[in-house]
């Protein structure tokens, strides 16, 4: 079957960097796609601890709606990639989930049933689609995969029963999908996880999740429930997430969960959204509850509204990291704004409002945080009255205990490409470091485009390695330990004396011309594929290849038992501009020698007479020596006249 192929467009080219918080740079979108393919609507995103990732999405091809992936390696977007292959007819719903190492697990809706596919690492190819579930009407699939690879896809599958619908999982692990037995729901009866009631999924480190879904009583309400999986073993103690009064107020139905979890499967949040009693008037929420162990804690609002504001919330998201760091964002019903709450000592802060204009429509936003350390980011739509667009704000916390801090408010979007779509797709996903994706659908319906924008964080810091001390060498190597980047490879770039020298792509460099002696200054430069510079701290580089000298000079009486006083005076230059002496040896020449330290006096007494020579060796503290030879005669005392005696 003919595929339509999507151009990419979108790599790490240079762009116009707005800058963020510690160095974190706001790229404005490129175009992923090509205009004339026909997008039908962005499927999800995610990206892994280590930097790559992948997106799925629905392209019109061959009179029928495929998905399509493409996948983040070193800092580079692959061409559009069929997912669906050798399957006719609509696909619809495709969810992605990555792990380190190009992991991606893919799943989808094809013909009423569920199907996945999967992709060991970055080198290996998409196996084919296979199905989880043969159906017929099953839909609102969600999925999430740790980071040993292990995925959880839940889904709504009719009732075997009767009206509604059952939420049911199916786990990958060990390269294949096997299927939990047991359906999630709390009443079977009730019409489990339609409409906003559609589940979601998070998986812990351990490899073991927890799923959250909307259930329907028989007066119309939606309750909402959370249920641990060990495996494929559903908890016997599932909790219900809403809540029968809130500040005062009776709660009604609920909708919308969303679900992260902590490196530690002991922890989790949801965020969601509940009405409450207002006389009569019915008044939305977004709250926020925190799973410990085995039940939830009392619930936070996180929209930054009191029941008194007049204003509802709509649909909360959330961004969590392993760490327990976290943003919520909230869009405000009648004024349209976007809110956004901190996670500060495992609670969270009411909302505060982060964009600046008037929206002339609905507000959709998301939220990424780096999965190692709480630098993020916030997207929304904005629409100031015209083509709606893309806006941003850079996060970094201080600290886990302490509030975080929003950079300016950043237009991502680029009008040339039309109006933004936000509710054809929007996602956000970050890597370890805090470096952002952020995907989205721009353009009339006709030339529907994914567009990429990104918070890219610059290399972090090389460390210089080549010792600081005196070489001997004209030319000593350069080393030092590498900046890293996720999104591709780092060049180098050296600054010796002030001036720089051509890049380099391994972390060493090999100097092509002789250094005087003396003291140098050099540190290294991290470059990006898009240009940002990261520099080492400055460091000493010394070199010393001239040996010491020596000056002597000899007094004494050599004629009087042949004494002799040497004043030595050794010197290597500079003091801390050069080694520094080391050594100083005396050979007499008669068999016998002295070794000093520094420059000094030596005695020394000849027992006969004669020519000697007399050797000096003087050595610095890195192996530089130098010779000298002085020739002396030795005369030794006058001899005594014979006394004559008398007779």
């Amino acid at each position: 079957m003919r595929r339509v192929a999507l151009t990419v467009a979108c790599a790490l080219a240079p762009a116009l960097a707005l800058p963020g918080t510690s160095g974190a740079a706001l790229f404005p979108g490129d175009a992923l796609s090509d205009p004339a393919a026909q997008v039908k609507s962005l499927g999800g995103l995610d990206v892994a601890r280590d930097g790559s990732g992948a997106l799925v999405y629905l392209a019109r091809s061959e009179a029928a709606d495929h998905v399509f992936a493409s996948r983040f390696v070193d800092g580079a977007w692959s061409p559009a990639e069929p997912i669906d292959a050798g399957l006719t007819g609509d696909s619809s719903q495709p969810v992605v989930a990555t792990a380190a190492g190009g992991r991606v697990a893919v799943a989808f809706v094809h013909a009423g049933a569920l199907y996945a596919a999967t992709r060991p690492s970055s080198g290996a190819p998409w196996s084919a689609p296979v199905t989880l579930d043969a159906g017929p009407g099953i839909g609102s699939p969600t999925i999430d995969m740790g980071i040993g690879g292990v995925a959880y896809v839940a889904y709504v599958k009719p009732a075997a029963a009767g009206a509604g619908g059952d939420v049911r999982v199916a786990r990958f692990a060990g390269n294949a999908w096997s299927a939990v037995d047991a359906v999630l729901d709390i009443e079977p009866a009730r019409d489990a996880g339609s409409g906003p009631g559609r589940p979601r999924v998070a998986i812990s480190a351990d490899n073991n999740a927890v799923v959250a879904w909307g259930e329907v009583d028989a007066g119309g309400i939606r309750h909402l429930f959370a249920r641990r999986l060990t495996g494929t073993t559903p908890s016997v103690a599932p909790q219900e997430l809403t809540v029968p009064a809130f500040d005062g107020r009776t709660g009604l139905t609920a909708e919308s969960p969303e679900i992260a979890i902590e490196n530690d499967n002991s922890y989790a949040w949801v965020v969601f959204r509940q009405a409450f009693d207002l006389g009569g008037t019915p008044r939305w929420r977004a709250l926020a509850r925190r799973l410990r162990g085995g039940t939830f804690d009392p619930p936070a609002a996180i929209d930054g509204l009191t029941f008194d504001s007049g204003e509802g919330a709509g649909a909360p998201r959330i961004a969590l990291n392993g760490r327990g760091q976290a943003l919520a964002t909230v869009a405000l019903e009648s004024s349209r704004q976007t809110v956004a709450a901190q996670l500060i000592k495992d609670a969270f802060a009411p909302g505060a409002r982060l964009d600046s204009l008037a929206n002339a429509a609905p507000s959709l936003s998301v939220a990424a945080i780096g999965e190692d350390v709480p630098q993020g980011l916030v997207v929304w739509q904005q629409d100031p009255g015209g083509a709606p667009e893309l806006r941003a704000r850079t996060y970094e916390a201080r600290g886990r205990l302490d509030a975080g801090v929003f950079t300016d408010e950043r237009v991502l979007s680029r009008p040339e490409l039309g109006p933004v779509d936000a509710a054809a797709g929007l996602a956000a996903a970050a890597d370890g470091r805090g470096s952002a994706i952020v995907a989205f659908v721009q353009g009339p319906p006709t030339a529907r485009r994914i567009v990429i924008a990104a918070q890219d964080l610059p290399p972090t810091r090389p460390i210089g390695e080549t010792a600081q001390g005196f070489q001997r060498t004209r030319r000593p190597l350069l080393t030092w330990r590498n900046g890293l980047d996720e999104w591709g490879q780092v060049s180098y770039q050296v600054e010796l004396d002030g001036q720089q020298l051509p890049p380099v792509t391994a972390s060493r460099l090999a100097l092509a011309a002789d250094l005087p002696d003396g003291i140098h200054r050099w540190r290294v430069v991290a470059i990006d594929g898009r240009g940002q510079r990261t520099p080492s701290t400055m460091r000493g580089l010394r070199v010393d290849l001239t040996p010491p000298q020596v000056v002597v000079r000899v007094r004494g009486v050599r004629r009087v038992h042949q004494r002799l006083v040497f004043l030595l005076n050794a010197s290597d230059g500079t003091p801390g501009r050069s080694a520094g002496l080391r050594s100083l040896r005396v050979d007499f020449g008669d068999g016998t020698s002295t070794t000093l330290a520094a420059s000094g006096r030596v005695e020394h007494r000849y027992a006969g007479r004669g020519l000697v020579t007399l050797r000096l060796t003087a050595r610095d503290r890195i192996g530089n020596r130098s010779e000298s030879e002085l020739r002396l005669r030795i005369r030794g005392a006058p001899r005594r006249k014979a006394r004559r005696h008398r007779r």
